[in-house]
């Protein structure tokens, strides 16, 4: 896994993923509609905050670098983080990593 957190910020896809007890970005979960839809062939930048309710998230398929993350040390490799107001990074760059083109899961417990 190499260091994202120097990646020049206009390569970079950014999302805001807000977990709550039952809900990412405000929709339950349904398996017949997609949270969101990101960029592919990009590094993923996202800021993960819950509004005060610390949730632990989890993002299937992929590790990502936490930066900012309480708890966690920047620039480390994780899959479940349970912090309110940090940013995460991971590759969805062909060349640089194994990119899975289906869907996949992100969720809080």
């Amino acid at each position: 896994l190499q260091d994202l957190r120097d990646e020049p910020s206009d390569t970079l896809n950014r999302e805001l993923v807000t977990t709550r007890k039952t809900t990412v970005n405000r929709r339950a979960f349904s398996p017949d509609r997609p949270t969101m839809t990101v960029q592919a062939n990009a590094v993923q930048s996202w800021e993960i905050g819950s509004g005060g309710e610390v949730h632990p998230f989890h993002l299937h398929v992929y590790h990502f670098q936490t930066v900012g993350c309480s708890g966690y040390e920047d620039g480390e490799w994780y899959d479940v983080i349970d912090d309110d107001g940090c940013r995460v990074l991971f590759d969805l760059r062909s060349d640089y990593s194994s990119v899975f083109s289906g869907r996949t899961i992100m969720h809080c417990r």
